[in-house]
């Protein structure tokens, strides 16, 4: 939670008020704040920083799962599949028996157009994890390639399997948003 309202707080803060924060100058061998760094690089569009910061967190600890999911976002960014591809195996392999793997994988499929495959990487993610944040993606998936009723299915199934309250109430939202585009505006507001 307090690394996501980072997003929020940095562009009055500053990356050097950051830098002080977490402490990166002062501990450059902690690898959180390297990581941490890198994610506020990449959100403000300046990759060759955000990957020095991420080489930095591998340098620390070369199996450091969040940073090699992290990389290849930041290579799907860069629309570099190949070495996108390339740290999702390296995630995967350090997180045997995970679902985020299978969801990160998800992503990058449907970044690079495969709708198909990037659903059944959801679902493996979904067999090892029930209650895996996976099926509001699939229901966009779904939606894209204009299959609504099955969307609204999937989104259901979404809300059903939600593991919070706030979780519940992302999918009932999208529900709306479903039940609106396939002109169900009763349901909608239901």
């Amino acid at each position: 939670c307090i690394v996501g309202c980072w997003g929020y707080f940095l562009p009055w803060m500053g990356v050097a008020k950051m830098k002080q924060h977490w402490r990166a100058t002062k501990y450059p061998r902690e690898k959180r704040p390297h990581l941490s760094l890198a994610r506020y690089y990449k959100a403000y569009k300046a990759y060759p920083e955000a990957i020095g910061e991420l080489d930095k967190s591998l340098e620390l600890d070369p199996g450091y799962a969040d940073a090699l999911e992290y990389f290849a976002y930041v290579y799907m960014d860069l629309r570099e599949p190949d070495k996108a591809a390339e740290y999702l195996k390296k995630f995967s392999a350090v997180n045997p028996g995970d679902a985020e793997p299978y969801a990160a994988m998800g992503d990058f499929l449907f970044r690079t157009g495969r709708l198909d495959e990037a659903i059944a990487s959801y679902r493996e993610a979904l067999k090892i994890k029930p209650d895996y944040e996976a099926r509001d993606r699939i229901a966009y998936i779904q939606t894209v390639k204009g299959d609504y009723g099955e969307a609204l299915r999937t989104m259901d199934d979404f809300i059903k399997n939600a593991p919070s309250p706030g979780i519940r109430m992302w999918g009932l939202i999208w529900r709306g948003v479903l039940c609106h585009v396939t002109g169900r505006r009763n349901a909608a507001i239901a």
